[in-house]
């Protein structure tokens, strides 16, 4: 009797049991050929990817290389000036960054000298993480350019470098 499955393939005789056998053979063979090219395929990729973030990476440095050392050439910050250079292919430029604060002494200098100031947000500090008291420091309207300074910090504003690229973008060569 014929041994039937739920693919409708029904097997009769031993001769067909070994035909089926070396048909499932060359499947496994051509199903492990084919991974392996697809495996190639992908890490081949996975290389070329590398490679151009990499050098995607080291034309973004010399961008901003470049953009530091022409900085003059851009509009000075909150002048009204074009703080951006449109070039055929994209551009580049300088945008104020939020107000930081910037210590001209250690963290715990600063945070003392707060507390000495009955300044009572300065007192729940842990004055060995200074990012908490610059937090503090930027965020309070209650501290003055004036206080920050008398206190051994200043409110500044830094520059962030920025880049685009143009609307159409060619075909890859």
């Amino acid at each position: 009797m014929a041994a039937k499955r739920k693919s409708g393939v029904v097997l009769a005789s031993w001769q067909q049991v070994d035909e089926t056998l070396r048909r499932k053979k060359a499947i496994a063979a051509s199903l492990a050929e084919l991974r392996a090219e697809a495996e190639k395929r992908v890490e081949s990729i996975r290389t070329k990817t590398a490679l151009l973030e990499a050098e995607d990476e080291v034309l973004l440095d010399a961008l901003e290389a470049f953009a530091k050392t022409h900085k003059g050439e851009f509009g000075k910050p909150r002048s009204g000036e074009l703080r951006s250079r449109s070039l055929a292919h994209g551009w580049l430029g300088w945008r104020a960054g939020p107000p930081a604060i910037e210590f001209l002494e250690e963290p715990e200098t600063v945070a003392a000298r707060l507390r000495e100031r009955g300044l009572d947000a300065a007192t729940r500090l842990i004055p060995e993480h200074s990012e908490p008291v610059k937090e503090m420091l930027r965020d309070e309207a209650a501290f003055p350019d004036d206080l920050l300074k008398e206190v051994g910090a200043r409110r500044t504003s830094r520059d962030h470098f920025q880049w685009g690229l143009a609307e159409a973008l060619p075909a890859p060569a």
